[in-house]
């Protein structure tokens, strides 16, 4: 069996994430929310949609590793980055409330797409059924 050269973690210590990239990858839930509460996103999946600002937004500060969109209205965004240490669940919420227009909002719509009231959490890396 080949050796593989980790870059971050440790082999055989559990719960710890083990990754072959150069910073160690982040795991973060996003709950995109407006004035009235939570956002369906399966409608703003187009190149100028909101998904797609939101995560221009997120990649001038990190590198998106993947993502996945929840396909119903609790607007739940799964989100892997590759970040520098001091980015934060935080950074991420300010960076998605304030972006867009400047106060959240996104897309071509009129209204726009509302996340002024987004919630960000650093939720970790889970195990198959889990």
């Amino acid at each position: 069996m080949a050796d593989f050269y980790r870059t971050n973690g440790t082999v055989g210590t559990i719960g710890t994430f083990v990754s072959f990239m150069g910073k160690q990858p982040t795991c973060y839930g996003i709950k995109v929310a407006g004035t009235a509460g939570a956002k369906d996103v399966s409608a703003e999946l187009g190149p100028n949609d909101a998904v797609a600002g939101i995560l221009k937004a997120i990649s001038a500060n990190a590198t998106i590793l993947a993502y996945q969109i929840e396909n119903n209205s609790t607007g739940n965004i799964s989100l892997m980055l590759e970040a520098p240490v001091e980015f934060t669940a935080t950074n991420i919420r300010d960076i998605i409330r304030n972006s867009g227009n400047g106060a959240g909002g996104y897309g071509n719509s009129s209204p726009l797409f509302d996340a002024g009231q987004t919630l960000v959490t650093n939720v970790g890396f889970k195990l198959a059924y889990s």
